[in-house]
């Protein structure tokens, strides 16, 4: 059928985000995108999804990456932690980029994609 509309709940005041892409022009497809979310819970993150883009060809989480933020407050050895969880990300092929860029690639949008979460949680 046709879809006519889509409803999307409104974030709480205690959840947070980060979103990252990497194109190499405005109009181009990402050559990867990341997405954090989590709730925050007094000084620790709970509910945290990490979602990678553009390096597969479906949308796929990170669960190790996701349990090394899990309950953890918003500090920087948590998102060292993080970063080592995420291991050997799997790329799919790509005539942009070459897999070993896509890969480095992505691993910086994750970190920046934390760290703006936690900024986000921390601010408030």
């Amino acid at each position: 059928g046709l879809i006519t509309r889509v409803l999307l709940p409104l974030p709480k005041a205690d959840q947070f985000f980060g979103y990252e892409r990497f194109v190499r022009t405005v109009t181009d497809y990402s050559l990867a995108t990341v997405c954090v979310t989590l709730t925050r819970d007094g000084s620790v993150s709970r509910g945290v999804h990490v979602v990678f883009g553009a390096i597969q060809t479906r949308p796929f989480r990170v669960p190790a990456a996701e349990a090394a933020l899990e309950g953890n407050p918003f500090e920087a050895s948590v998102i060292e932690a993080a970063m080592a969880a995420l291991g050997e990300l799997p790329i799919a092929p790509n005539y942009r980029a070459s897999a070993d860029f896509r890969r480095k690639v992505a691993g910086v949008l994750a970190r920046r994609a934390v760290n703006a979460a936690f900024g986000w949680a921390r601010e408030v």
